[in-house]
């Protein structure tokens, strides 16, 4: 399935996402270089995690030590496609995305993601969750800002953050905040977005 992400230019055979993702795009995929930075792309391929040495040795390609060392041994993207989203299809890819977490999540842990849904639900000034619609996909969001954003029942909001299996005592700690006592204990264990970052669509 491919990710659909907001990207920033880095440089050479890659681009960078948020210093979290990094896109190899060994064979010049990319519609045009280098991609301007806060534009959305549609990327297919393999993901593993990267090593610098086994990726020049593959490619063989140097990379710069300095600007790759902060991606070392966190997920990355082998391109096999690329190309861009047209900012008004960039919403309708992001529910897209939240069906195929609700589907596969495994294959997303640990990757930062953008996704886009109505709320259907919330849990205190924290978290809530986003679904595709009636009997659609749904994920847990926990907002990890502070303050959290303020998020209404009803309204479709965009997402950004890490997808991970929910253990509430590690969230806690890492937010430096307690979840909602309403949150239902079948969450544990399941995928939720630790969001960075909330915003509110029209």
């Amino acid at each position: 399935m491919p990710s659909v992400i907001p990207i920033n230019a880095l440089g050479g055979l890659s681009v960078a996402v948020d210093r979290e993702l990094l896109i190899l795009d060994p064979f010049g995929l990319a519609p045009y270089w280098p991609l301007d930075e806060g534009r959305a792309v549609l990327i297919g391929g393999q993901v593993a995690m990267f090593e610098q040495a086994a990726s020049e040795a593959l490619y063989d390609v140097q990379f710069d030590d300095a600007a790759y060392a902060p991606y070392e041994g966190k997920p990355a993207i082998h391109a096999e496609s690329i190309r861009l989203i047209p900012r008004a299809q960039v919403e309708s890819v992001q529910r897209l995305t939240l069906r195929a977490i609700d589907q596969s999540p495994d294959q997303y842990m640990g990757l930062l993601m953008t996704v886009a849904g109505g709320v259907d639900r919330l849990y205190g000034d924290r978290a809530f969750v986003l679904t595709t619609g009636l009997l659609g996909a749904e994920l847990l969001v926990v907002q990890s800002a502070d303050p959290p954003g303020s998020i209404t029942q009803g309204t479709t909001v965009r997402a950004t953050g890490i997808l991970e299996s929910f253990d509430a005592a590690s969230i806690e700690q890492r937010i430096g905040a307690t979840l909602p006592s309403d949150l239902p204990s079948r969450v544990s264990g399941k995928p939720v977005l630790l969001a960075s970052r909330t915003e509110t669509l029209p």
